[in-house]
């Protein structure tokens, strides 16, 4: 199948127990791509320093993690490089949790006291960033 997809502009790769299609991506669609990545990997921090329990099941409410920034120096960094147009930590939890909602990694559990639950689709995030490696370029040292 490898040959008759790459005729037609997609590559068969296996992955983690499955198999996908890929395409070849033009420089600005993989940077775009690149930056989406980067965006998750500082929810991934900011969420991961909040509370190390963070992921599926996990039950929060967006006040918790306000009250946490206040108290926790480098979450209240994390929080300000989260989102540069939102300048109070209300706003920024505020983005967050909709871009989480958005993204179906958490849903509404309680309405009444505002409890989000951590839902499955979180993992496979976590599981995307831990595949992240990062090669040094060594093609400007000078061989031994």
């Amino acid at each position: 199948y490898y040959d008759y997809y790459k005729g037609i502009g997609f590559y068969l790769e296996a992955g983690n127990g499955y198999y996908l299609f890929t395409r070849q991506e033009t420089r600005v669609d993989l940077e775009r791509k690149l930056e989406a990545v980067g965006k998750w990997i500082d929810y991934l921090s900011f969420l991961k320093t909040y509370h190390s329990a963070f992921g599926p099941g996990f039950l929060f409410r967006r006040a918790d993690i306000e009250v946490q920034i206040g108290c926790n120096m480098e979450l209240k960094e994390k929080a300000s490089r989260l989102f540069s147009d939102k300048k109070k930590f209300g706003e920024v939890v505020e983005k967050l949790v909709a871009e989480l909602e958005k993204a179906g990694m958490i849903e509404l559990e309680n309405e009444h006291d505002e409890t989000y639950k951590v839902l499955t689709a979180f993992h496979y995030m976590e599981e995307m960033v831990d595949c992240i490696t990062i090669l040094e370029d060594t093609s400007d040292e000078i061989p031994e």
